[in-house]
């Protein structure tokens, strides 16, 4: 047997088997100081579960009174997303994806990070990257296609439902008292609530939020109208109208309901069952 091909194949083989399991190790850092006296180095943020949305961070060396800026990018955007300056994570399926912060000199620009005020063309000082996972939460948390659009306050006693084709269905566990015909639900909407409109509201996502019945049916008599918005808190409250005490209902948010932004919308139906009393 000729040696030296005997080495060749053990090098490759070796080489082979530490690619592999370094594919299969979340959480592994890779790093790499481009510029003398730079490095960044990504804080590993564990397990991200869906319905929660945590911002990364990371630690900066840098050389005394000198600026710098982190950006952030994601490499499979099916499983997460993330704000190419802020780095707020927005989790949208299980899997894995490799989140890069790029390291560049001065400051981070306005904007969303293209465009003429945010195009991010500082010198790359150093770069890191990190695999993470994203889990299907088990409990009740933000819902929509996006992981991270809508969340229901009230009622809180709440049983989440995992994202499926056809959207979330939820439980909620306590019987609701009608109070005239009506029962107020509150939620919170992180697409568009910066600077909540309430004709907007109304125009875009209130045909969309109706009563059906656990077979899916429209309850004839019923509405839905809006009450309220809580600025500081950032929470809408709807009352269901035309309800009947000792009855079971859902109440559904069609996949086009929105805050002002009717690009980023559920996406997916979001429906809650409840029973009256």
């Amino acid at each position: 047997m000729n040696l030296a091909k005997s080495n060749k194949r053990i090098i490759v083989s070796v080489v082979m088997a530490l690619m592999m399991v370094m594919a299969m190790m979340p959480g592994m850092a890779f790093a790499q100081s481009v510029v003398a006296g730079y490095d960044v180095a990504i804080q590993d943020p564990g397990t991200i579960l869906t319905g929660t949305n945590p911002q990364a961070a990371a630690d900066i060396t840098q050389p005394a009174g000198t600026t710098v800026h982190i950006d952030w990018t994601s490499s499979n955007k099916s499983v997460a997303t993330i704000g190419i300056h802020k780095g707020n994570i927005t989790p949208v399926a299980e899997g894995t994806t490799t989140l890069t912060a790029t390291l560049r000199e001065g400051e981070a620009p306005g904007g969303t990070g293209t465009g003429p005020s945010g195009d991010c063309t500082g010198t790359i000082l150093a770069t890191d990257s990190i695999t993470v996972t994203v889990e299907e939460s088990t409990t009740y948390g933000y819902q929509g296609t996006g992981g991270n659009t809508m969340l229901m306050t009230a009622p809180s006693n709440i049983t989440g439902g995992t994202l499926t084709t056809a959207g979330y269905t939820n439980k909620i566990n306590d019987q609701m008292t009608v109070d005239n015909g009506s029962c107020q639900f509150t939620f919170t909407m992180s697409a568009g609530m910066n600077n909540f409109q309430e004709s907007k509201f109304k125009e875009n996502s209130l045909p969309y939020i109706q009563v059906v019945n656990p077979r899916g049916a429209v309850v004839a008599g019923t509405s839905v109208t809006f009450e309220s918005y809580d600025a500081a808190a950032k929470k809408i409250t709807i009352s269901a109208k035309g309800l009947t005490a000792g009855k079971s209902y859902v109440l559904k948010f069609g996949e086009q309901v929105c805050g002002n932004n009717t690009d980023r919308n559920l996406g997916v139906p979001v429906k809650f069952q409840f029973t009256t009393k």
